[in-house]
Formats: structure tokens, C-alpha cells, sequence
């Protein structure tokens, strides 16, 4: 392969995973969901603490408390999706060759490792490159929810 042959596939390549990565990009779900279980954890809150100052109740002074730290949790959950939502916005921009250059700037071949899961070559030259699945991704079954790996397989043949 020539060395412009070589630009263009990693070129490529980079592109496809820019396009994969932001396939998988719309507004954060898991905020969604926080955002609205917080509401409701706040309106909770509201209606006990309602309730603590009606009745005597010890059981309306411990569901106050047990909002507040559901509402805490929640907070610090929607801070780590923020910061989830914040790289996603910056991935939607990213093209290539910025790509490339965040890459030559963190030793390519750390950068390298950390996607090859396992590199296959047979005695006929022919191989396969099985990439590292990136983030938790869970599907349905009849057990439950289980972990769901794609293939992310590349098929390669090298010269003689």
C-alpha cells in the first residue's frame, strides 16, 4: 500500500468512527430520565414535607429526608450526564483531521491499544482486527438485560 494509499485509509477510518460516535449522539436519554425522576422526586419532597407539618406523623419526617437524598443523587447523576452531553456536543464537531492530530498528540500507539481488542493473522496472510466495543450497551433478553457486543471486525489481507 502506497503512503497516500495509507492516508486515505486511515483518513477513512477516522471518519467512520467520527460517524459511528456520533450515530450514537442524540440528547442525552439517561438526562432525560434524570431530569424527569427529579421532578418527581421534588414534587414528592414538596407533598411530605406538606404533610410532616399537618400531622405528627414521624413517617412523612422520614420521607422528607429520604427525597432529599434521592434528589441528591439525582443531581449528582444529571452532573455526570452533563458531562457526558458536553464531550458529545464537542464529538459532533470533530472532523478527521482534528481527530488525527488529538491522536498524534496522545502517542498513537496508546491510542492504538486501547481500540484493538485482538488481531488475528493466519498462514495465508489473511487476518482479522476485532476492535474494543466502546461504552455499555445492553440489550433485552428472555434472562433480562445482557451486555450486547457488536461486531467490529475488519477483514484484512497482507502483501507477500
Amino acid at each position: 500500500m502506497t503512503s497516500a494509499g495509507r492516508i486515505r485509509f486511515v483518513q477513512g477510518f477516522l471518519a467512520g468512527l467520527i460517524n459511528a460516535s456520533r450515530a450514537q449522539m442524540e440528547e442525552s436519554t439517561r438526562a432525560k430520565l434524570i431530569r424527569r425522576d427529579l421532578a418527581a422526586a421534588r414534587r414528592a419532597l414538596e407533598q411530605a414535607a406538606r404533610r410532616s407539618l399537618e400531622s405528627d406523623d414521624p413517617m412523612y419526617v422520614e420521607l422528607v429526608r429520604e427525597n432529599r437524598r434521592r434528589i441528591n443523587a439525582l443531581e449528582r447523576d444529571l452532573e455526570s450526564s452533563a458531562e457526558d452531553d458536553r464531550v458529545t456536543a464537542l464529538l459532533k464537531h470533530l472532523t478527521p483531521t482534528q481527530l488525527r492530530q488529538i491522536i498524534e498528540a496522545a502517542a498513537p500507539e496508546r491510542v492504538a491499544l486501547s481500540l484493538v481488542g485482538r488481531i488475528v493473522v493466519g498462514p495465508d496472510l489473511t487476518g482479522t482486527i476485532e476492535y474494543r466495543q466502546v461504552g455499555d450497551v445492553s440489550v433485552a433478553s428472555p434472562r433480562g438485560f445482557d451486555r450486547y457486543v457488536p461486531a467490529l471486525v475488519v477483514a484484512f489481507r497482507l502483501a507477500a
